[in-house]
């Protein structure tokens, strides 16, 4: 019960993030990092979209990067399972 609760609030989150990303202040990145941090730990589909775009794009890879040097131990060890090595990454 309590994981369908997380993947709820995570997806809510997404959304307002999404939503929050068209507006002039850019408040969507923090319902972003508020949405994966929800998500990744109870959602393999959204750790591999994660890393995914980690691979992508250098820049989503530096900004989860340096989120990941700010947040509290326990949500840094979410961020780091989606670290991409050197050779993964198609920039």
């Amino acid at each position: 019960m309590t994981r369908i609760l997380v993947l709820i609030a995570g997806y809510i989150c997404l959304v307002f993030g999404i939503a929050g990303l068209l507006t002039p202040v850019p408040v969507g990145i923090i319902f972003m990092v508020l949405a994966a941090l929800l998500l990744i730990p109870t959602s393999p589909r959204a750790a591999r979209a994660l890393r995914y775009l980690r691979t992508r794009s250098s820049r989503i890879d530096r900004g989860v990067t340096d989120i990941a040097r700010r947040v509290p131990s326990p949500y840094r060890r979410i961020l780091q399972k989606t670290e991409v090595e050197v050779s993964d990454r198609h920039y």
